[in-house]
């Protein structure tokens, strides 16, 4: 029982570590033997494995994702951004990779596949395909309810798309709380709208003038 007591006060301590000096913890599994580090992570709870997931060698990480039981790396998946778990899927083996798509929810896999279509450091690799866009057909009050419906998609803009999924304006969430409900959104929207292509690279994203003046950029393909 003494035993079991001094075990159980040594995992409560390396767990209180770990939640304070997640990097310092990372650096340090990052010298261990992957299979090892798989077994540590299987052993904590899901939310910490992802803290420390996601501040190893990107590298080191796929390799140790790889290992872990399908049941712990999709948890873990499911709780990384996108883009981040996108980053460690194409590091993955590809017969892996679709064992951890079969158990992911739809969602999650499409919003994945859509990230993983494009090459690696561009926009397309990193955008967040959650982004809420509507029908330019609306009015500002039928925005404003799908808003509520789907409020976590939208953190500082709406975007206003055509019939054919094209980008048509853009309106900030203080205009839209402000204009007449019975408007058209046609009628309250940014029409000259900035845009980030899909094949931008890093640098073209953090040169992109507009970033002076907005919280966010859409990315657009050819289409």
């Amino acid at each position: 029982m003494a035993r079991d007591n001094h075990f159980d006060k040594e995992k409560r301590f390396a767990r209180a570590f770990l939640e304070a000096h997640p990097d310092q913890v990372a650096l340090l599994l990052e010298r261990m033997p992957p299979n090892d580090v798989a077994g540590f992570l299987e052993q904590l709870p899901v939310v910490s494995a992802v803290e420390v997931l996601r501040r190893m060698a990107l590298a080191l990480a796929a390799d140790v994702l790889e290992r872990l039981s399908t049941e712990r790396a999709t948890a873990v998946l499911s709780l990384l951004p996108a883009d981040s778990a996108a980053g460690l899927l194409r590091r993955v083996e590809i017969d892996r990779r679709k064992a951890f798509f079969a158990a992911l929810p739809d969602d999650t896999v499409a919003t994945l596949a859509v990230l993983l279509r494009y090459p690696e450091h561009t926009a397309g690799a990193y955008m967040d395909t959650r982004v809420l866009a509507v029908p330019q057909e609306m009015t500002v009050g039928e925005a404003r309810n799908r808003l509520r419906r789907a409020a976590r998609q939208a953190l500082f803009y709406i975007y206003v798309v055509d019939r054919e999924q094209q980008l048509a304006g853009v309106v900030n969430l203080r205009e839209l709380m402000l204009a007449d409900g019975k408007q058209p959104l046609s009628e309250v929207m940014q029409r000259n709208v900035a845009r980030i292509p899909v094949s931008a690279d890093h640098a073209e994203i953090l040169a992109h003038p507009a970033w002076r003046d907005v919280h966010a950029l859409p990315v657009v393909d050819e289409r």
